[in-house]
C-alpha cells in the first residue's frame, strides 16, 4: 500500500545538490591546503630537534671524557665527532654555544627570528 500519492513524491531540488557539492569542495580544500599554524609548529619542532641533537652530542662527548674547554661553536669538530649535525638546516640562521660555570647555554635561531634556548 502506497501512502504517498504519485504527484506528491518529492524530488531533491538542484540548489540542494549544488550546495552539497560546494560544501564537499570546501571540505577537501580545508584538508589539502596547508594551514598557517602548521608551518610555525614545524619550525619550532625543527629548532628543538636540532638543539637536542647538539645536546646529545655534548652528553656523548662528556661520557667519552672528551675535553670541551673552549667550546663556542655548535659545529666544533669534537661535537661533530660525537654526533652533532655538521651544518645548520636550511631554515636555521645561527647556533651559538656559550660556556657557563656549570655547563653550556645553547641558542639556535631560525631565519624568521624564532629562537630555541637551553641550558646544559
Amino acid at each position: 500500500m502506497n501512502l504517498t500519492p504519485r504527484k506528491a513524491a518529492s524530488r531533491t531540488p538542484a540548489v540542494v545538490w549544488v550546495a552539497f557539492v560546494l560544501l564537499m569542495l570546501g571540505g577537501f580544500y580545508a584538508l589539502w591546503v596547508p594551514q598557517p599554524g602548521n608551518k610555525d609548529r614545524a619550525e619550532a619542532a625543527q629548532l628543538e630537534s636540532f638543539g637536542m641533537k647538539v645536546y646529545q652530542a655534548i652528553a656523548v662527548a662528556e661520557s667519552q671524557k672528551v675535553s670541551l674547554t673552549g667550546l663556542s661553536s655548535c659545529f666544533d669538530a669534537r661535537l661533530i665527532k660525537a654526533g652533532a649535525p655538521p651544518a645548520l638546516p636550511d631554515q636555521m640562521k645561527s647556533c651559538t654555544l656559550t660556556p657557563r660555570a656549570s655547563g653550556f647555554h645553547l641558542v639556535v635561531t631560525s631565519g624568521s627570528g624564532r629562537t630555541f634556548e637551553a641550558e646544559y
